[in-house]
């Protein structure tokens, strides 16, 4: 493993169940030398990606919000995204949030949310948390558009995982659930990952006709019926399109960059 490597796999250790780490626990988990991940910590330090804490533990430090802003300023989908998104938050109602949730390595992370004031307070997809790619309208509409060649890698790292969270226990059946959501061009889902919430998401690509994030609209389910959802999908289709539109035509030489 490279030393770049080894500094974000150090990194990589730290999420919301494990937010502090001591370099002893991240060299037992990274199977490194004390003296390595000692040496990598004080370089992750020195540029302010985690700070010391009480006990000889380490969490993320402030130079993370660095990037973060830097993010919301330059993310193609952030800029292109958010003004589509405000604008049909008005117009898919005050009980329903919005989002965008983009491919992270294996995962699915939101990126940016738009709350109706009577939607749901909580909901499973929150800015900056990777989420399974196997629950969810957000996530399935994503692996339904992956290339074939992506689809059988990830299938063959989680098959048990898989068959448990989807009851699917076989290739050719996970491939024909995906091709019956990629030609209907949206997935809905009830309660996967939140008890009484209905999702409907669709797919966003890239100016390479690549899938790289979902739009999502999400409610209590005791509140939406048949009628109104099939209103939210319709939505969340057309401005997934419209922002899949906007990001062929801003990679297009001397677009001008979408303000957002």
């Amino acid at each position: 493993m490279s030393s770049a490597s080894r500094l974000l796999a150090i990194l990589d250790l730290f999420d919301e169940s494990r937010p502090v780490w001591s370099a002893e626990e991240a060299a037992r988990d990274l199977n490194v030398s004390v003296s390595t991940a000692y040496r990598y910590i004080r370089a992750l330090c020195a540029a302010e990606l985690l700070v010391p804490v009480s006990g000889d533990g380490y969490r993320i430090g402030p130079a993370v919000l660095k990037y973060d802003r830097l993010l919301r300023l330059s993310d193609p989908l952030i800029d292109t995204g958010a003004p589509v998104l405000a604008r049909i938050q008005t117009i898919a109602g005050d009980a329903v949030s919005t989002f965008l949730a983009r491919l992270f390595k294996d995962r699915v992370m939101c990126v940016l949310a738009e709350r109706g004031p009577k939607a749901p307070k909580s909901i499973s997809f929150e800015r900056g948390r990777p989420m399974p790619m196997f629950q969810g309208a957000t996530s399935k509409i994503i692996l339904a558009n992956l290339p074939r060649r992506s689809l059988k890698r990830i299938y063959e790292a989680n098959k048990e995982t898989i068959a448990e969270t989807m009851g699917i226990a076989d290739w050719p059946a996970l491939l024909d659930m995906l091709r019956r959501i990629r030609r209907a061009g949206s997935a809905v889902s009830r309660g996967e990952v939140d008890t009484g919430l209905v999702g409907t998401a669709a797919p966003i690509f890239d100016d390479q006709e690549a899938v790289i994030a979902s739009l999502s609209i999400v409610g209590r389910a005791s509140v939406i019926d048949d009628a109104e959802l099939e209103r939210l999908t319709d939505l969340a289709r057309s401005a997934a399109a419209e922002i899949s539109d906007a990001l062929r035509c801003a990679s297009a030489p001397g677009s001008p960059r979408v303000a957002s």
